[in-house]
């Protein structure tokens, strides 16, 4: 069944710096974006391909959406930290930020927040599904002009 989770042992800085190195060849003028990690959890038991979807989502859109202007210096952060049953990661990001009538419905299907949205509007969906076949959740805080941090919360998975 396509909808039963796969468990592996996944290293995060190994498996954002894959989906980081990816994008340098989809969005290259974003080749200077700063990227800092800040993973107080360093390794997790989950379901590979679905967090690959996830996180591929959610940091290139923090790549995407940088302001182009010279003076602006991109940088997004990878953080992560747990309590006793979940864990979360968070993408930050310093780019354009996310008006409060587009948060109400960026996780839609098919929603496109603005016109120089390039995708089918089924980014934030998918990984919002996805992280719901995970037993997770993904919200995001942001306010306009000054960037976006989406956080994916996930349970713990017990080994063995």
């Amino acid at each position: 069944n396509r909808q039963d989770a796969l468990y592996e042992h996944i290293e995060l800085r190994e498996l954002c710096s894959e989906i980081i190195e990816g994008l340098q060849y989809v969005e290259p003028d974003k080749a200077r974006c700063k990227v800092i990690f800040h993973l107080r959890v360093t390794s997790i038991w989950q379901d590979r391909s679905r967090l690959k979807i996830i996180l591929n989502n959610l940091v290139s859109n923090a790549f995407r959406f940088q302001p182009l202007h010279e003076e602006h210096q991109p940088q997004v952060t990878i953080s992560s930290h747990q309590d006793e049953r979940t864990v979360a990661i968070e993408i930050a990001d310093n780019g354009e930020g996310i008006p409060p009538e587009v948060q109400l419905k960026m996780f839609d299907m098919f929603y496109r927040g603005n016109a120089r949205s390039q995708g089918s509007g089924l980014g934030l969906y998918i990984a919002r599904s996805a992280a719901t076949n995970m037993h997770g959740t993904i919200i995001c805080q942001s306010e306009y002009g000054k960037g976006a941090t989406f956080i994916l919360t996930l349970p713990l998975v017990a080994v063995g």
